[in-house]
C-alpha cells in the first residue's frame, strides 16, 4: 500500500471530470457561435453524450456535470481571450 508508482494509472480515479462531456459541450458551444440556428441540436447531442456516459456506467452524474462546467469555462475563456470578432469572421464566405 505504500509503493510509489508515478506512471501507473488507477482505473477507479480516472473518471473525474468526464472528458467526453467536456469536449462535446465545448464543441457544441463553438458550433453554436458559428451556426446559431442549429445551436439546440449541438446542445442536445452534448446532453445525449453525457447521459450515455452515465447510463453505461462509465461516469457518475457529478463527473459529467463537472465536465460540462469545465467545457463551458474553456469556451468562455477562449471567447474572452480571443474576442467575439474572432468567431464572427472565422468561416469562409462570411464578411466581418
Amino acid at each position: 500500500p505504500y509503493a510509489f508508482r508515478p506512471f501507473e494509472s488507477f482505473r477507479e480515479f480516472d473518471s473525474f471530470p468526464s472528458g467526453h462531456a467536456t469536449a462535446t459541450l465545448l464543441v457544441a458551444i463553438v458550433l453554436g457561435w458559428y451556426f446559431p440556428r442549429y445551436r439546440w441540436v449541438f446542445y442536445a447531442v452534448a446532453v445525449l453524450v453525457g447521459l450515455e456516459r452515465v447510463l453505461n456506467g462509465w461516469h457518475y452524474p457529478s463527473d459529467v456535470l463537472a465536465g460540462y462546467l469545465l467545457g463551458g469555462l474553456v469556451a468562455w475563456g477562449c471567447r474572452r481571450w480571443l474576442g467575439a470578432e474572432y468567431y464572427r469572421s472565422g468561416l469562409p464566405g462570411r464578411s466581418s
